[in-house]
């Protein structure tokens, strides 16, 4: 666990881990256990569950923790040939995608993803969605190369538009886990900044706070209206990341801020407006 304490929470009640804490040579039930586990944890393929519990003699917990530090650890190494997608999966992986690419653009752009979201049966402001895009590890907002779509799909081990549409209760209640969660907000931001800008402008800030977290924690009202009293032009990195762990931290509860803690000077003036209030 890291300093800041993010990752405590799994270790505290009943340790799911234990049963794999220790072992000398995982036999094959104990390793499909792990794997089990490890999935429902982190939200990630097959395929990355076998690498990093390999890497980490089966170990969950420093194979898990690993995980969110780095989730592309492994993406140069090639999977084992039982799990590789064979020449029909990609078949219809590269179908799916010649479905959805601007023809002039070689990419999907914005009609390609509505496109594809009636084929989910989703709406575009669906969290998933955001999920997917950081699956894909996408640079730029709204777009999908390539590399990105083929890359993300078969490292969530969906290699056609069915496998997808059976991922997709996975990938959203992934955010029910605090890590997973973190992981998505983090990327949503370099994700949704206008190209050349270093700060998030406070409109998509606003909406990507509801999006992914006004459902979530407690009093995210009061947030909004502190804004709208003090308007703000931009979100920098630094304020956006910490953020979700001042919410995490205090239930948004602002009484349990701490004033001698080097929150971000918009956290701060928050809670001074709370108590104005």
């Amino acid at each position: 666990f890291n300093g800041d304490g993010c990752r405590a929470g799994w270790y505290r009640v009943s340790n799911p881990f234990e049963a794999f804490h220790n072992p000398i040579m995982a036999s094959k039930q104990h390793q499909k256990a792990a794997i089990e586990m490890f999935i429902s944890f982190t939200g990630s393929s097959k395929t990355a569950a076998k690498q990093f519990l390999k890497a980490f003699e089966w170990q969950v917990e420093p194979a898990a923790n690993a995980y969110f530090d780095n989730p592309k650890r492994f993406a140069h190494v090639k999977a084992d040939k039982s799990a590789v997608s064979g020449p029909a999966s990609q078949a219809q992986l590269l179908q799916l995608y010649a479905e959805l690419e601007d023809p002039q653009e070689k990419v999907i752009e914005v009609n390609g993803i509505i496109k594809l979201c009636e084929l989910l049966h989703v709406d575009p402001t669906d969290p998933v969605m955001l999920v997917l895009a950081c699956g894909c590890n996408c640079q730029t907002n709204c777009v999908f190369t390539k590399q990105e779509f083929l890359a993300g799909m078969e490292s969530m081990d969906c290699y056609s538009l069915d496998d997808l549409r059976e991922r997709l209760p996975q990938l959203r209640a992934s955010l029910d886990d605090f890590h997973k969660l973190k992981q998505v907000y983090t990327f949503s931001y370099g994700y949704s900044c206008n190209p050349g800008q270093k700060s998030l402008e406070i409109e998509t800030a606003v909406a990507l706070w509801q999006l992914l977290l006004a459902d979530r924690y407690a009093n995210m009202g009061a947030w909004f209206k502190f804004l709208d009293a003090n308007p703000q032009r931009a979100v920098s990195r630094d304020t956006w990341t910490l953020f979700l762990d001042f919410w995490h931290e205090t239930k948004g509860d602002y009484t349990k801020h701490d004033p001698t803690a080097a929150w971000p000077a918009m956290i701060d003036e928050f809670v001074e407006w709370m108590e104005e209030q």
